[in-house]
């Protein structure tokens, strides 16, 4: 492996750190605060929409001037929204400071395929679903740990903690990485171009399937999951950050599998595949009201659903986006996609004030709603 990837996996590797803990640790600090779960999603989903305008100029900015800074200024951005979540103690303070967490996440999360992609063009399929695994492999060791790192630092040390972590991601990546390709600082930014639809039919049905598959998944797999188990089976934070870390897990493990084979498979079959598995499964898990088969679903349904998605869509995108507008392409396409999944907190919040199981029912729905759309229509 060479310099540039590993400074990219050891950031992300710190990244996916307090990433498995902020999931674990927020919804219960808002609750905490006293804001309500309806009001938890409408949080999520203000800041979901601040980003908007500025995740296709920021993949813009990234084709011309070089995607180091911004990439680096991703975790610097969450080390700020992670330091600032101490003080927050009302909807509006909350929204601030969720609105940097997400930028950097959303940023962060675009611009890493694409880094990576154009790192290890030859072995991305592989490279990327190694690099996911090790993610989530980091985030289920967290989860794992997550009732005790809380019981020992309390909400504001985590807090402080995560702050810690992803400065040190933003140091390593200044200083480490080294900017692939041509930087055009010559060249002038017009926000008309950067604005401009040329996408391909091709990502015009990835987008619309990623849309449907992205906003099933935030339903079932958001704010919600560590809540879910509490309210519905009453089990303690230690028990929910055990089956969290499992279902980490589930998915961690079997993406060094699938990175290894993804290259014999047709990738659009492997994707249609894997988000109809997905969907069977949480329409299952909307349907059951027993612990002892709940959990088991939920932690087998990313072994064939999620390890062989991820991969897939990663390699679907980048092979039908622009070589010379990689970055737009790809942040106009996950942006696009994106608007749609906007109310999907606020949904969440509303849904689960009436009936919990509902948010799987309707994620299933979505999610198999998408698998045949991109079946159908992706040439």
């Amino acid at each position: 492996m060479d310099r540039n990837l590993g400074a990219i996996l050891l950031a992300l590797l710190l990244s996916a750190f307090v990433e498995g803990l902020f999931s674990f640790v927020t919804p219960f600090y808002l609750t905490s605060q006293g804001i309500s779960l309806l009001n938890i999603g409408i949080v999520f989903s203000i800041a979901s929409l601040a980003l908007v305008l500025l995740r296709i100029l920021l993949g813009a900015y990234t084709d011309i001037r070089g995607r180091k800074f911004v990439f680096a200024f991703s975790f610097l951005l969450q080390a700020i929204s992670s330091g600032l979540f101490n003080f927050v103690r009302s909807l509006l303070d909350t929204s601030a400071v969720q609105v940097l967490h997400d930028l950097g996440l959303s940023v962060r999360t675009s611009l890493k395929s694409t880094i990576i992609f154009e790192n290890a063009r030859r072995t991305y399929q592989k490279m990327i679903a190694w690099v996911a695994g090790i993610e989530h492999l980091m985030m289920a060791f967290v989860n794992f740990a997550a009732a005790g790192i809380l019981l020992t630092f309390a909400y504001g040390g985590s807090y402080v903690l995560m702050a810690i972590l992803q400065f040190i991601s933003f140091a390593i990546i200044t200083v480490a990485y080294t900017e692939k390709g041509k930087v055009l600082r010559s060249k002038k930014i017009s926000l008309r171009d950067m604005y401009s639809s040329s996408l391909s039919r091709n990502m015009y049905v990835i987008m619309l399937a990623t849309a449907l598959f992205s906003t099933g998944i935030r339903l079932s797999h958001g704010f919600a999951e560590p809540l879910y188990f509490q309210a519905k089976y009453s089990l303690s934070k230690t028990e929910i950050g055990l089956i969290i870390g499992l279902h980490r897990l589930s998915l961690a493990l079997p993406l060094f599998v699938t990175g290894k084979i993804m290259h014999r498979f047709d990738v659009k079959k492997a994707y249609v595949f894997s988000t109809l598995v997905t969907s069977l499964f949480l329409l299952s898990m909307g349907l059951i009201n027993n612990i002892f088969i709940a959990v088991p679903l939920w932690l087998i349904h990313d072994v064939v659903g999620g390890s062989i998605q991820i991969p897939a869509a990663q390699m679907l995108t980048q092979q039908n986006a622009h070589d010379d507008e990689r970055g737009k392409d790809v942040n106009t396409m996950e942006l696009l996609a994106g608007l749609v999944s906007i109310v999907t907190p606020s949904l969440t919040g509303a849904l689960i004030t009436f009936y919990w199981d509902s948010i799987f029912i309707l994620g299933g729905f979505l999610i198999l709603l998408g698998s045949l759309i991109l079946h159908v229509f992706y040439k």
